[in-house]
């Protein structure tokens, strides 16, 4: 169920049409099978979100299925976790993402949070640059200060003084997989507000709340 849903005045639908109409096209891209797409229930959220549900047929042709969407600029998910939907179609995406994972800034003070968003996307990009350049994960974080893209020390400490925890050695037949991480203020598992993790997994999720949340 899609949460605090209100009728849009007439003015922003007008304002909303263009990019809705894009989200809709992304959509129906990413589908392994495009034909007979159907579209329903569509609504609008802060940060240019639209989510719905979506008809469509499986990749043999033979059936259908009808899945829960959410597209946003950066993102197409055609069948979003849980957390997804409750962070993305809401009016309150801090509230939410608070909610559902502990993360957040309960005190209005986002600046630790925009370090590790920063921080953690670099450090992303550096490791798949990696990848993509050598064919293997690194063994650890401090390769990346001299890999392709080579990272500034400051980037691997998180706001609280402590390294970035990183697995490798994931490797699947085709994408790169990693777990990259901060246990927050405390250090420790759990938590919430700055003690709260944020993971490889929910960093989509806090940088959009970090967008709308915007100074």
């Amino acid at each position: 169920m899609f949460r605090a849903i209100a009728l849009v005045p007439l003015l922003l639908v007008s304002a909303c049409a263009t990019y809705v109409s894009d989200h809709e096209q992304r959509l129906v891209s990413s589908l392994p099978n495009q034909r007979d797409v159907s579209i329903a229930d569509q609504q609008t959220f802060p940060g240019q979100v639209l989510c719905g549900r979506y008809t469509a047929l499986t990749g043999n042709g033979f059936s259908q299925h009808t899945r829960n969407f959410v597209v946003t600029p950066e993102r197409v998910l055609e069948n979003p976790k849980e957390d997804e939907t409750w962070v993305y179609c809401t009016r309150n995406s801090a509230a939410a993402l608070y909610e559902r994972t502990g993360i957040g800034a309960p005190d209005g003070d986002w600046e630790a949070l925009r370090k590790v968003s920063s921080d953690m996307s670099a450090i992303d990009d550096a490791i798949l640059a990696f990848y993509n350049h050598t064919y293997a994960l690194p063994q650890n974080l401090e390769q990346l200060l001299t890999g392709p893209t080579p990272l500034d020390e400051a980037t691997l400490v998180d706001p609280w003084g402590r390294s970035y925890e990183y697995r490798g050695g994931l490797t699947g037949r085709t994408v790169p997989r990693f777990e990259l991480y901060t246990l927050g203020a405390d250090g420790e598992a759990g938590g919430q507000g700055p003690a709260a993790d944020v993971t490889r997994s929910t960093l989509p999720l806090l940088q959009h709340v970090l967008k709308l949340e915007a100074p």
